[in-house]
């Protein structure tokens, strides 16, 4: 007989079921939101172009830290992807530091919050870098690029300083950053230094009237001639190997006479200038040689010429001085706007643009003493806007 009254009913346990469908939504929910923001950001970014590159032509070359440094200030227009359109400024005005002798990056760093795209590269030495800017004279660190004086807070100009890029140049041959103020009064800086004196009578007497001219920037100075001084009188020049030929040699000319510079030809060549100089030294519309970037400290010259006859696309070649034979070639084709040479510690840096239409300055030629031609890129950035 079975006994019913006594006998204690078990109690059902907890109900785990809900909880289990629980942990599904929840799992499916963020496995949906995973596979949207890959699709979303992801996608997006695969198919977006890059950001347009544009670098301000003027570049500083120095030594810092025991190695060579090329100096570039530049703009990036534009975000890639949906990540970068949210989370970064799609305009941005950015300083990098690149080795001359290996192309790497070793910063690059946004210049300011505000909308500038209006900067040049003065010169850098002394650990420090110069930059004339359309909000004033602002100076930083090539340890890393980081603010050493603003514009309103450089000792000596003060409140009197001037937001503009004109106000400002760099005299090379005395090591000098030059600047005028709100009064007219005349500045210097000497490279390595952060204070502002009132320049000496020398200085003041070349660069008050290159400062106070409100015209200067309407006129350009030539990056590269058909034409260039060696020194001692002596042009070279390129001429067409005969009557109607595109081919041209190289020939130099001077109190001795002419002569050939080697048999090697070239498609329309032009001659890479020297961008260091300025208007203090250098008449632009007296039509007279100027000199090169690359000159007889390296025994080289620094050629663009037509890729061939029917391309758009152009080629740089460093060419001995003496012998006439290409001892480098770059191993890019670039477009027609190719820079003037900037030099130091026997390196000269050139900025080019893309050959394929774009009209963007993304690129840097660095040609060193031997001749070789290393290209490097600027302005590249990750899935997330960061340089890399």
């Amino acid at each position: 007989m079975t006994r019913i009254g006594n006998t204690a009913m078990a109690q059902p346990g907890p109900r785990s079921r809900p909880r289990r469908r629980t942990r599904s939504v929840a799992g499916a929910l963020v496995g949906f939101l995973l596979f949207f923001c890959t699709l979303f950001f992801g996608l997006s970014w695969l198919v977006s172009p890059d950001p347009g590159v544009s670098a301000n032509e003027a570049v500083a070359v120095t030594a810092h830290d025991g190695r060579t440094v090329v100096v570039v200030a530049y703009g990036r227009d534009g975000p890639k992807g949906m990540f970068q359109l949210i989370f970064q400024p799609m305009f941005q005005t950015r300083l990098a530091a690149i080795d001359a002798d290996t192309g790497e990056r070793i910063w690059d760093v946004r210049l300011d919050e505000k909308l500038s795209n209006d900067v040049r590269v003065l010169g850098a030495g002394g650990g420090l870098v110069y930059l004339a800017t359309d909000q004033g004279l602002r100076i930083r660190s090539l340890a890393d690029g980081s603010g050493v004086a603003e514009p309103d807070a450089i000792e000596g100009l003060g409140d009197g300083y001037v937001a503009e890029t004109g106000s400002y140049d760099v005299d090379p041959d005395r090591e000098l950053i030059v600047a005028i103020d709100q009064s007219g009064g005349l500045w210097q800086i000497p490279l390595g230094e952060s204070a502002a004196v009132p320049a000496d009578r020398a200085t003041d007497a070349v660069w008050r009237p290159v400062l106070a001219d409100d015209f200067r920037f309407g006129l350009s100075l030539l990056d590269t001639a058909n034409e260039a001084e060696l020194g001692g009188g002596t042009v070279i020049r390129a001429e067409p190997i005969r009557a109607g030929a595109q081919e041209m040699r190289l020939q130099r000319e001077g109190p001795s006479g002419s002569e050939p510079v080697g048999d090697t030809t070239f498609l329309e060549p032009r001659f890479v200038l020297d961008a260091s100089r300025s208007l203090a030294d250098v008449d632009p519309v007296s039509g007279a040689p100027v000199k090169l970037a690359a000159d007889r400290e390296a025994g080289q010259l620094i050629v663009v010429s037509s890729a061939d006859a029917n391309s758009r696309g152009y080629r740089v070649d460093t060419v001995d001085l003496d012998s006439g034979e290409v001892r480098g070639t770059a191993d890019i084709e670039v477009g027609y706007d190719v820079g003037g040479g900037y030099s130091g510690e026997g390196v000269t840096a050139i900025v080019v643009e893309r050959a394929d239409g774009s009209y963007d300055s993304d690129t840097v030629l660095v040609v060193s003493p031997d001749g070789g031609i290393r290209t490097v890129a600027i302005g590249e950035s990750n899935f997330f806007g960061w340089p890399r």
